[in-house]
């Protein structure tokens, strides 16, 4: 669900207990004609916005898509990713890393647990390229490995600047930042069926 700037902006002065456009101007260290484009643009610094979220605790969330969780803080939202990712999503596991000889690509095996998404069904052995998450793009399948838990093979859907939610995995509908919540991210570039060895 997308939401317009002054939404976000109104969510953001309720958490931090603002009444003024003035006050929130100077939390973010912008000035007030700043926001005033903000608002007449429909845009915003999600930079800017997501820091202050982070620094005060506030629920990523509530402010983007006015999402309520029983637990306000991002740290919390961790904990709901990990949960989601332990109990529902597709699952992969790590067969084998390597590098590939007078070359930087850093080469990720992985045997697939459950299916994954239309693309990947289960007991496939997915190869994968490291890559940095900062590189993330949208219709391209990762195995994505979280900070809490083990891999999930999907694709990732830009949300917001810095923001993405997965795009099969509905269960586990949180928004990721990549750089604070995957630990490490490899694109796949190929999959293989796994035949049972004849008796």
């Amino acid at each position: 669900m997308s939401q317009n700037a002054i939404q976000i902006i109104e969510r953001l002065k309720e958490k931090l207990h603002l009444k003024y456009d003035k006050d929130l101007c100077k939390s973010l260290d912008i000035k007030q004609n700043t926001l005033s484009t903000w608002k007449k643009r429909d845009s915003l610094d999600f930079n800017k916005i997501i820091a202050i979220c982070e620094s005060e605790t506030i629920n990523l969330d509530y402010i983007f898509f006015g999402i309520e969780s029983s637990e306000s803080s991002i740290t919390n939202s961790e904990e709901t990713i990990e949960e989601d990712m332990e109990s529902k999503s597709p699952k992969a596991e790590v067969l084998k890393e390597f590098k590939l000889v007078n070359t930087n690509r850093n080469i990720g095996l992985f045997t697939t647990t459950m299916k994954c998404n239309p693309n990947i069904d289960e007991n496939l052995v997915v190869v994968g390229q490291k890559i940095k998450k900062n590189t993330v793009s949208e219709n391209v399948t990762y195995v994505i490995e979280f900070m809490t838990k083990g891999f999930v093979i999907d694709e990732l859907i830009l949300i917001s600047e810095g923001l993405y939610k997965m795009k099969y995995c509905h269960e586990c509908d949180m928004a990721i930042q990549p750089k604070k919540h995957i630990r490490n991210l490899w694109q796949v570039i190929d999959n293989v069926e796994v035949k049972p060895l004849l008796s």
